[in-house]
């Protein structure tokens, strides 16, 4: 106990060559019960008119001392209370502090930044500098060091219902022209180029200013980085654009004729030169919702076209008026998630499946998979509720990590 109430638990792991240019922690958010993405905030709290943002779960404290007395130890029960006196609403979180006694800086998860009591967790500590390197160091942590991610769920070649966890989640279906159900994040939905020549997918709630396209640009043949377009066909400019937001939703101010991917594809055509693959988002008027296309060339009209997915959260005007709402954010060219490799952890018939932990730890990963007509699930799994075990119908697989998932689809539990 380092302060009555609190429990700082210490065990943390040893980090020896952080990168701020590159590196960055990534934690299951659901597991840390933190909702939303990353907010940010690096302060030095013994500045006058020193704040914290609302809503801040990741906090970096510049300072070394909170008291100016060089014989008292700035730890993290010293540096959570300083940032609790700044924090106004209740909420579980991480900061990075410099521990005067180690003289190294740690990473701390406490379970409610706003609480000067409540729990910490040491996650980590930089061994590589020390000291005063240490201390400077500090200021060079930014936001994009920090990843709250989820859940990683990738369906299978046949037709699926994916449905997330309702935290970060990233949600792969494969080909079959699958239902996504992103419940909340902000979440990813994540293609490559398996998809070309598969069925669209169902995105049944996605958000456009919460969720985004992971698109495997590579995969893909895109050229990057992502150059983000948007606009009326007449105005779009030959810069090299790789995704373009198509505002229009006619072509030829005939409501009897649709508007359809092809129609849109022509429109951007017109106006790049360029050749070169690239993804669009357009509406269809025939369908009355927007729909996220892969083209070969969007340079040529006729190229091939794949749609990947329709976006079904709203229809009609209100999706047309949405299409301007799209941003840069909206899109990632990054890795789409795969499967392990066929025979990992396999089951033909379950009812449940039941991995049993041992060890109580909250921070690994483990992976099952079920039959090939079903999806795979990814992710750390401890902190769910499942059923008891049941010999009858269970399988124990690992003694290490438990996960409970129903067969007909990919459900949160």
């Amino acid at each position: 106990m380092s302060a009555p109430g609190r429990q700082v638990i210490g065990n943390e792991d040893f980090v020896t060559d952080f990168a701020f240019a590159s590196d960055v922690y990534q934690f299951n958010a659901r597991d840390f019960g933190i909702t939303g993405d990353v907010v940010f905030a690096s302060l030095d709290a013994n500045a006058a008119g020193a704040t914290i943002p609302v809503g801040a779960n990741v906090i970096v404290l510049l300072n070394s001392d909170n008291d100016n007395n060089a014989t008292t130890a700035f730890n993290a029960g010293t540096a959570a209370n300083q940032i609790a006196a700044l924090v106004t609403t209740d909420g579980p979180g991480f900061f990075v502090y410099w521990n005067s006694t180690l003289g190294v800086t740690r990473l701390v998860y406490s379970t409610n930044l706003n609480d000067p009591a409540a729990d910490l967790k040491i996650i980590s500590r930089h061994t590589d500098l020390n000291g005063a390197a240490a201390i400077a160091a500090l200021n060079n942590f930014i936001a994009d060091n920090f990843r709250l991610g989820g859940e990683t769920l990738i369906g299978t070649a046949g037709i699926d219902t994916l449905t997330g966890f309702g935290g970060p989640d990233t949600i792969r279906g494969l080909a079959g022209g699958d239902t996504i159900i992103t419940n909340g994040g902000p979440d990813r939905v994540a293609y490559d180029a398996t998809s070309i020549g598969s069925a669209p997918d169902a995105l049944v709630d996605f958000s456009v200013t919460s969720d985004r396209f992971l698109l495997d640009a590579t995969s893909f043949g895109v050229n990057g980085p992502l150059q983000f377009q948007r606009g009326l066909a007449a105005n779009l400019v030959d810069n090299g654009a790789n995704v373009i937001v198509l505002l229009d939703s006619d072509n030829d101010a005939n409501p009897a004729t649709a508007f359809n991917a092809r129609s849109a594809a022509q429109l951007i055509g017109a106006q790049i030169n360029a050749d070169g693959a690239g993804f669009f988002v357009y509406f269809n008027s025939a369908l009355n919702v927007n729909r996220l296309v892969f083209s070969a060339n969007l340079a040529d009209g006729n190229a091939a076209l794949t749609v990947l997915g329709a976006v079904n959260t709203v229809t009609g005007q209100a999706a047309i008026d949405q299409l301007a709402q799209y941003s840069a954010a909206n899109f990632e060219f990054g890795t789409a998630p795969t499967a392990p490799a066929a025979g990992a952890f396999v089951l033909t018939d379950p009812d449940v499946v039941t991995l049993t932990s041992a060890d109580g730890l909250t921070n690994n990963a483990a992976f099952v998979q079920f039959d090939p007509a079903q999806p795979a699930i990814f992710g750390d799994a401890d902190s769910r509720s499942e059923p008891a075990p049941n010999p009858a119908t269970s399988d124990v697989l690992d003694d290490d990590f438990p996960v409970a998932a129903a067969l007909s689809s990919i459900e949160g539990f």
